[in-house]
């Protein structure tokens, strides 16, 4: 009997061991589980809670950039050389495009020749056509991978008598990226006055922060903040004078088969530039027209129009170093103003190391007898050679 007591205790207990060993085990992947998920909760909800929130905000709205007209150039006389007018921008996310979407978009720069600039899979068009961005606008009506965004474009009023004095502007490089601190698909001033003061003329863009759905479509207007233009920049040039001018110097360099060239006019009593000309120069509008025939004939010309030889050339002075030699022949006392020199054409100067032999000097004409006054007023060299060096019984200042 007491066996038997032993094996059927025994048995119970085998069965309880069987029994409820099973939901324990459950029970601790339940508790488990449920730790996970507090964990979890408890992370996101309290201690990455701010991290988390940006990014859902970040979905949730959207901030678009109001281009910035840039400041306007006048002439001395208030004559607008360079001004914007109104245009249209196109930013596209190509990710959420189709295909047909990108043929369709494709086929519009490419029909109406834009400029255009891929950053971070991002299309960036410029100055679309009234045309096209109205197209745009309906078939993409309240998408937000594809704006059509108001816009300007600069417009140069004087074609190639003011292009290398004023440049062209569009697309920057990184260097100019880091310099003027604009984004990669801002137009900056790349030659010229829209250059040099870029960061003058350039302006402060705006805002418009609005709330989007889980679609990109548009549900409301957050906020809005109107565009500072840029400053306006006057210059001492006289853009009519300078179109004359140009045109006259066009046709002496024509008729002469001359190819390159530059002239500077200046206001003698105050120092201001009238007119300030590089030949060739180029038309600065073909770069904002993005006018490829135009384009490649300015890159390709061998006289490099898009080099200003007035401003960045290193020449010879020639005979504007005259006066100063003059006044430095006051200034030492070395000749009277009244005295004449008998300019004859030529001046020759003995080799001091090899006998009997000549450096022989030419003037652009016979001058006669020449006192200071002459000398200036008609560029006389012999004159100036003689009170540079000393010549004869005439002391010179080296």
């Amino acid at each position: 009997m007491e066996w038997i007591d032993e094996e059927i205790l025994k048995e119970k207990q085998e069965f309880y061991f069987k029994v409820f060993s099973l939901p324990f085990f459950y029970t601790l992947i339940f508790i488990l589980v449920n730790l996970f998920f507090v964990f979890v909760v408890f992370k996101y909800s309290l201690i990455e809670f701010k991290k988390w929130s940006l990014y859902a905000e970040k979905n949730r709205t959207l901030k678009i950039k109001i281009p910035a007209p840039r400041g306007l150039i006048y002439d001395r006389n208030n004559k607008i050389i360079a001004d914007n007018i109104p245009s249209f921008d196109l930013v596209a996310n190509l990710l959420a495009l189709s295909n047909e979407d990108l043929e369709y978009i494709n086929k519009i720069i490419t029909e109406n020749n834009l400029n255009y600039e891929i950053i971070d899979n991002t299309l960036y068009v410029k100055n679309l056509k009234k045309e096209a961005a109205f197209q745009l606008m309906i078939k993409y009506s309240n998408s937000l991978d594809v704006r059509v965004t108001n816009s300007f474009i600069r417009r140069h009023k004087f074609d190639e008598s003011l292009g290398n004095l004023i440049g062209y502007v569009g697309f920057p490089d990184e260097t100019e990226i880091e310099d003027f601190k604009v984004e990669p698909q801002d137009f900056v001033g790349k030659t010229g006055i829209e250059k040099k003061y870029q960061n003058y003329l350039k302006g402060k863009d705006g805002s418009l922060e609005i709330e989007k759905d889980v679609k990109s479509d548009i549900i409301k207007i957050i906020k809005k903040t109107a565009p500072t233009s840029g400053y306006n920049l006057k210059l001492t040039i006289d853009a009519d004078f300078q179109k004359k001018a140009y045109e006259i110097m066009d046709k002496y360099m024509k008729e002469r088969g001359y190819k390159k060239g530059g002239a500077i006019m200046m206001n003698p009593h105050t120092g201001e530039i009238l007119a300030l000309i590089s030949y060739p120069s180029f038309e600065s509008n073909a770069f904002i027209e993005n006018d490829k025939e135009k384009i490649k004939e300015i890159l390709s010309n061998p006289s490099h129009p898009l080099f200003n030889r007035i401003v960045s050339g290193l020449y010879a002075p020639g005979s504007v170093i005259k006066p100063i030699l003059a006044a430095g022949a006051l200034e030492e006392k070395i000749i009277s103003p009244d005295k004449k020199i008998y300019a004859s054409g030529s001046i020759k100067i003995p080799n001091p190391y090899v006998p009997n032999t000549y450096s022989i000097f030419r003037d652009w004409k016979v001058h006669g007898w020449t006192d200071m006054r002459k000398a200036i007023a008609n560029s006389v060299n012999i004159y100036f050679y003689t009170i540079g060096g000393g010549y004869g019984d005439q002391i010179g200042l080296g």
